[in-house]
């Protein structure tokens, strides 16, 4: 079954839901591969070395809030296959969402840590670190 799906340029989140689902990094890994083209998951796989499910798991969710759209189902044995097409070229979140009490206000925190490394930071008065690829060792200071 072959359906003629319009991608938007630009499309504007203006769900929790929506932005909650593009916060995990292995997704936007997944639409930047797709690349504005439709694929399936074991065509994703391929390319991403996942495991089948755990890719099925997060198109899926993507396919849900709306961020992947079905463009194409083709019959392949005793089975069908989906192909999706992200909804948008681009994806932008409405600042004004944020707005929407501590329910807003964590998606923004969990958006924005999602993007940076997992590894606490330290800071003392000779010494900042962060994840591996950022450090900067001890200076030493003179005095004034």
């Amino acid at each position: 079954m072959h359906w003629r799906i319009r991608v938007q340029d630009v499309m504007y989140l203006d769900d929790l839901d929506q932005v909650k689902a593009l916060a995990v990094p292995i997704r936007l890994e997944i639409l930047r591969i797709m690349d504005g083209r439709p694929m399936t998951t074991t065509q994703i796989r391929r390319v991403m070395k996942q495991s089948q499910g755990r890719l099925y798991y997060h198109v899926t969710e993507m396919e849900r809030v709306g961020l992947l759209q079905v463009s194409e189902t083709r019959r392949k044995g005793n089975l069908f296959e989906k192909y999706c097409l992200p909804a948008a070229r681009h994806f932008r979140i409405n600042p004004l969402l944020f707005r929407s009490g501590d329910a807003g206000r964590q998606v923004f925190v969990d958006t924005v840590s999602s993007h940076f490394e997992s590894k606490p930071c330290s800071t003392s008065e000779d010494t900042w670190t962060t994840g591996p690829s950022m450090r900067n060792s001890s200076t030493s200071r003179s005095p004034a």
